[in-house]
């Protein structure tokens, strides 16, 4: 999100007051949590894209509310969330469970990419001359530029597929093989248009490979944490602060607090990241980095302490991910929205809409033709293609190094496609969420969907920053802490518990 752009606009732009905009970008998150729970409630839309337009709405484009330059530097908060994004992925590589799946996701992929580089190209191509970027272009430009249109066409948003499997509870060989295949564009960045040789790009995955196991063993440390253990030092080095905070609000809360170190770790990983380039000129593919930890865990599974305890790897990660996952969904698809111009898709309407509905028919083709070859059921062939239509970062990112390489025409063409990515944000979370229930492998009743949890933590925050009290006088606020929900969890630390289920209504406070 922050790069070149905003290096030139903060030129001509005031720096703003970080206080100010980083407060209305929580506000706009705390209506991004009622305009997704209204949406659920009254049309069944996925909650993220109530998220969505929301973030559209209130930024730089329509209401204004926080500016371009605003928007690049909570470029911090899109780090954590695609740190957490890149975990969660790697937490379902569970080779036991998916070892029966890989044969039928690499014959999708396959099948959808050569299907989508002939077809894509070809359908690019014929409406060359209705395009104001390639209709006075030589036959060999015409070509490689919808060539690099088919490219772009096979990137997926890994982020929408697994916000909506959890929203929903998703579990089941469908939802297996559509995140699969999703996944496998999860590390794909802009500098593969630039021809990196294989040794570079070897040399680049061993090195995250490395640095993923390294963040493995920090977050094993994370996710050794006890509640007794923790609580037993807290109040004997911060008194004050245990009286005044951890009892009232954080007592139980233990994996919530490996949930938020893990989230930490995953910064440090971006941050790394750009510490290398910088100074050293060598690029961490961090996403891959982030899922190789995640991954390393989950197949690690458990370790026997001395005292004879069992930690549960797997299930205290997809535990401490889930005690998260509210505020980051709501704040990664809020930012999302900020970032998306929908103010360019009256001028490239009628070429935005044909690419749209290309891009849908060679997906379609593609997915029915893997799904046949890899032997799933018909009705799989004939669905599994609206998983696919969602699409942000890598495509993002794909556009923008065609727009900066290419002058003149890559700006019209950066036009024509950003507005086919927002189409695509907005039906394919619909789509996605029609295809598992179609599939039957929806379980609502066990959703880790964004409730008004997050809003009841930040109203408690908030309660106690107004409210002071005496440093050892009576909690004002804990009649107002640790609200109760309907399908609160007990035992949440108990290594066999089953993971948190998370209300789907938003909160009362804000309806």
């Amino acid at each position: 999100m922050a790069g070149s752009s905003a290096a030139s606009a903060e030129d001509h732009v005031p720096a703003p007051d970080n206080a100010v905009f980083f407060f209305t970008f929580l506000l706009i998150t705390l209506a991004s949590i009622t305009v997704g729970g209204l949406l659920k409630r009254k049309l069944d839309f996925p909650l993220l894209t109530g998220f969505l337009i929301t973030g559209i709405l209130a930024g730089p484009y329509v209401l204004k509310m926080l500016s371009k330059t605003e928007v690049d530097q909570l470029d911090f908060v899109f780090d954590i969330c695609l740190g957490f994004i890149a975990f969660a992925a790697g937490s379902e590589l569970y080779y036991p469970e998916i070892k029966d799946s890989i044969q039928a996701i690499v014959k999708i992929t396959t099948a959808q990419t050569i299907t989508i580089l002939v077809l894509g190209t070809l359908g690019v191509w014929a409406f060359s001359p209705m395009t104001s970027f390639m209709k006075d272009m030589e036959l060999s430009q015409q070509i490689a530029v919808a060539l690099l249109t088919a490219a772009i066409f096979i990137a997926r948003s890994p982020s929408s597929a697994i916000a909506i499997i959890n929203e929903l509870g998703a579990k089941g060989p469908f939802v297996q093989t559509a995140l699969g295949v999703t996944m496998k564009t999860i590390f794909a960045d802009d500098e593969k248009l630039q021809g990196e040789f294989v040794t570079i790009l070897i040399g680049e995955v061993v090195v995250s490979a490395i640095i993923g196991y390294v963040a493995s063993a920090l977050i094993k440390l994370v996710l050794r944490l006890e509640d007794r253990a923790v609580r037993a030092h807290v109040e004997k080095h911060h008194p004050r602060f245990f009286r005044r905070w951890w009892r009232p609000y954080l007592e139980g809360e233990v994996v919530r607090l490996r949930g938020i170190l893990t989230l930490a770790v995953g910064f440090l990983v971006f941050y790394l990241a750009e510490f290398l380039k910088t100074e050293a000129h060598i690029h961490l593919e961090t996403l891959l980095t982030c899922m190789v930890a995640a991954a390393i865990i989950v197949n690690s599974d458990k370790k026997r302490c001395s005292d004879g305890h069992v930690i549960h790897f797997r299930k205290r990660l997809h535990h401490a991910l889930e005690a998260v996952s509210e505020p980051i969904y709501v704040a990664f698809f809020t930012l999302v929205g900020l970032g998306l111009n929908i103010s360019v898709i009256p001028d490239v309407i009628d070429v935005a809409l044909y690419f749209f509905f290309l891009r849908l028919l060679v997906l379609a083709i593609g997915s029915f033709i893997g799904s046949k070859w890899a032997g799933d059921p018909p009705l799989f062939g004939k669905i599994s293609w609206l998983t696919y239509l969602t699409q942000a970062g890598v495509a993002l990112a794909l556009t923008e190094e065609i727009k900066e390489e290419f002058q003149p025409w890559g700006e019209d063409y950066a036009t024509t496609v950003v507005s086919v990515l927002v189409i695509g944000q907005i039906v394919g979370p619909l789509t996605f969420k029609w295809a598992v229930q179609r599939a039957g492998e929806a379980h609502q009743a066990g959703a880790a969907a964004v409730s008004g949890n997050a809003a009841n933590a930040a109203a408690r925050l908030i309660h106690v920053w107004w409210h002071e009290e005496e440093e050892d006088g009576p909690s004002h606020a804990t009649s107002f802490s640790r609200l109760p929900t309907a399908d609160e969890p007990v035992g949440l630390n108990d290594d066999s518990v089953p993971a948190t289920p998370l209300n789907e209504s938003t909160s009362t406070l804000l309806t």
